[in-house]
């Protein structure tokens, strides 16, 4: 028989037995309510006759899984004999995700001798910290306590003593390396995750090794006074093994947030935020967005949860060309489509079709916007061709989300307004009589019947005036020829090449968070997607100048 203590908060709260493979979970007499090590597992609530045919599952968050599984297996299954999983977590207990830690019956909470690690800072700085870390990892597998398909570590900044050693103790950051069989991983993460921040979502923060091989992730379930939130993934709140990450769906995902989280302002925005996620996640391709990658935090288990900020992500295809998502959509095995996110949206995460117009316009932004990101990781990491895989993902991605008529309704309206308002502020300078020929590029319209086309002319951008028999001739990607009348307020030149003409760059109806900076050198179809996530008291930017909102 095996016997671990579980502690909650630092506190001796309960007790988990193994006998002849049946596991019984009993909390210590007296022990408070807030002591509780799971939501689903309450105080309250009397376990003695209750028999478990595996751990149960709220306290299989942190049980490792993966190469971090094999890894524990191959250095320790032999000499330690590793029958049950009791034995895993008796190894990984006492760190481990969250409030709870586990340790054998009678052994201290503390280790006095745990081996120590220098500052994860200052190791992605150095060229010899992927071969320093995947070390440590070897070594040390069984004291991270973390799961995860990659490799990872538990990273602690330590002060100076300790600096030539190397630690799993908790800490506040965690270490992620790639394998051979996924060059690259540490790198895509880092982007989907900026993707994601970009977007609006709630996401844990990353920093990227001076070699690119190795993630420090921000803990999310740490305060800055170094006490712990309580953390549960979706299977131990569905009650279910780790092992059945990949056995639900993602409305039983919905249905838990609705039925967990009662306040309706908070469950409007764990709701949302969840949708968000679905959408970057379909945008991003990662196919690896199972039960286990979603949870919620809460000081107090007595208290209503919040669902968990955005981690895990990455563009799995880059890899696995074929991958399908983690989880079906409301049955939907394939990648969903706009019209099947936003009828998700709308059946399983309680929003309005407004809510997931903007959650759509928010994405579409995003993805516009990473194209820096991408030349810049390129730039620094030339060995990394999975980054031109992304960018092709991020690209169908658009196209997908243009594909949804309210979306395309909103933008248009959107972008006519900025339009007419800087018409008629003066802002966009008359291109004279003559005529005007290029690839019409997008189509915009307004309630009030105020309607251009936006058109490709060797580089620069015309907005073009036009009746609205007119604009339903045109096609988007096809050439036109306009005529242009002299004083004439149909037609308007919206950008010029030539840096020393001071004209207005396409950047210039870009009216989002950041403001807008007149930098484009060539157009894109990308300034109106800018246009789109603007706010209706956006300024406006004169003769290509900077401005902030």
């Amino acid at each position: 028989m095996r016997v671990l203590d579980i502690y909650v908060a630092g506190r001796k709260s309960a007790t988990l037995t193994c006998d002849n493979g049946e596991y019984r979970f009993e909390y210590l007499p007296k022990t408070p309510e807030t002591y509780a090590v799971s939501i689903g597992l309450p105080v309250t609530e009397d376990y003695s006759s209750i028999r478990y045919m595996m751990v149960p599952p709220p306290l299989q968050v942190s049980f490792p899984e993966g190469v971090l599984l094999e890894t524990i297996y191959r250095l320790t299954a032999k000499p330690l004999k590793l029958d049950e999983d009791i034995d895993i977590l008796a190894l990984v207990g006492r760190n481990m995700v969250g409030r709870v830690q586990m340790v054998p019956s009678g052994e201290p909470l503390c280790l006095n001798n745990a081996p120590v690690i220098q500052d994860a800072e200052c190791l992605l700085q150095d060229p010899n910290a992927t071969r320093l870390l995947v070390d440590a990892v070897e070594r040390f597998a069984a004291q991270t306590g973390l799961s995860g398909m990659f490799p990872k570590a538990a990273a602690e900044k330590i002060s100076a003593p300790h600096g030539g050693t190397l630690s799993f103790s908790y800490g506040d950051s965690i270490v992620k390396l790639e394998t051979d069989e996924y060059l690259g991983v540490a790198v895509i993460e880092h982007a989907c995750l900026s993707i994601c921040k970009a977007a609006g979502i709630p996401t844990v923060e990353s920093q990227l090794s001076e070699n690119g091989e190795a993630l420090l992730i921000k803990r999310f379930d740490i305060l800055e006074d170094g006490s712990r939130m309580g953390f549960e993934d979706l299977c131990g709140l569905l009650g279910m093994a780790r092992t059945a990450k990949y056995g639900e769906d993602l409305k039983n995902i919905a249905q838990i947030i609705d039925f967990y989280i009662r306040e309706p302002e908070a469950k409007k925005t764990s709701l949302l935020q969840f949708f968000q996620t679905t959408v970057m996640n379909t945008a991003l391709r990662n196919g690896d967005a199972h039960l286990k990658n979603f949870g919620m935090l809460y000081e107090d288990p007595t208290q209503e949860p919040v669902l968990a900020p955005a981690y895990d992500i990455v563009c799995t295809t880059a890899w696995l060309p074929h991958d399908l998502p983690a989880l079906p959509m409301n049955g939907l095995q394939e990648w969903p489509d706009a019209k099947a996110l936003r009828d998700f949206g709308k059946a399983f995460c309680q929003l309005d079709d407004d809510a997931v117009t903007q959650v759509f316009s928010d994405t579409l932004t995003a993805l516009s916007s990473s194209n820096m990101l991408l030349d810049d990781l390129q730039a620094k990491y030339r060995d990394v061709t999975e980054l031109q895989h992304l960018r092709e993902v991020v690209e169908r991605s658009k196209s997908m989300l243009l594909e949804d008529a309210p979306l395309r309704e909103e933008m248009e309206a959107r972008a006519a307004a900025r339009l007419k308002q800087a018409f008629h502020n003066g802002m966009l300078p008359h291109p004279g009589e003559g005529t005007v020929t290029g690839t019409v590029r997008a189509l915009v319209k307004d309630a009030n019947a105020f309607a251009f086309a936006l058109v490709e002319v060797e580089g620069s951008a015309v907005a073009v005036a036009v009746s609205d028999a007119d604009r339903d001739r045109l096609v988007i990607g096809e050439v036109a020829t306009f005529q242009v009348a002299d004083k004439s307020n149909h037609c308007v030149l919206v950008i010029q090449t030539d840096a020393a003409t001071p004209a207005v760059s396409a950047d210039a109806i870009r009216f989002g968070p950041a403001g807008c900076k007149a930098s484009a050198s060539t157009f894109s179809a990308d300034a109106l997607v800018g246009a789109t996530s603007s706010r209706d008291d956006a300024p406006t930017c004169k003769n290509g100048a900077d401005c902030e909102p």
